[in-house]
């Protein structure tokens, strides 16, 4: 599997969509009677209707590249949480205690550092007062997270996952809006 850097490709499906959108919306064309100059050369564009059909491409391939690699075999937030709350690391593995039970054994304090670390990366806080706080219990062979979090803290967690969401939704909205104001 290829190294995706996921916050480029969101940021191309981000950018991809918007400006599909804002095409399809603002109804722009090009004139034909001038010429584009590009690096000092002139450029006839013969078929300006194909520039449209170029950024539902590029929209397709953006959503299809974001929903496969930032949805489907990636860590959203809520799956992270999810995880976390039912003790487990964002990636869903299990965290042993003993270390001939299984490879993905940590002593306590990398354990609890590690939790730590996802907690404040998935479960967004404010300030000291709002903080989700997390401890961790060895109980038999695995560790045991208790997550404690504000109730107000889970909608912007919910937010959070909306965010994560974006460049699917735009780019789905954007190729509507090209149909709708092309077809009609």
């Amino acid at each position: 599997m290829e190294n995706i850097d996921l916050n480029k490709t969101r940021r191309f499906a981000l950018a991809i969509g918007l400006v599909l959108f804002v095409y399809s919306i603002a109804g722009l064309s090009l004139d034909l009677d001038k010429t584009l100059t590009i690096l000092g050369i002139p450029l006839m564009i013969n078929n300006p209707k194909l520039i449209g059909i170029g950024l539902i491409i590029c929209s397709i391939y953006a959503t299809l590249r974001y929903l496969y690699y930032g949805i489907i075999t990636g860590i959203t937030p809520k799956k992270a949480r999810d995880n976390l709350l039912n003790n487990r690391f964002p990636d869903g593995s299990r965290v042993s205690t003993e270390k001939s039970v299984s490879s993905s054994y940590l002593d306590h304090n990398t354990c609890k550092d590690r939790v730590q670390d996802y907690v404040s990366k998935y479960f967004p806080s404010f300030s000291a007062s709002s903080k989700t706080s997390s401890e961790v219990f060895e109980e038999g062979q695995f560790y045991r997270f208790e997550i404690k979090t504000k109730p107000f803290l889970r909608v912007f967690g919910f937010i959070h996952g909306l965010d994560h969401w974006l460049p699917f939704w735009i780019n789905i909205i954007a190729i509507l809006a090209f149909l709708f104001y092309t077809l009609f």
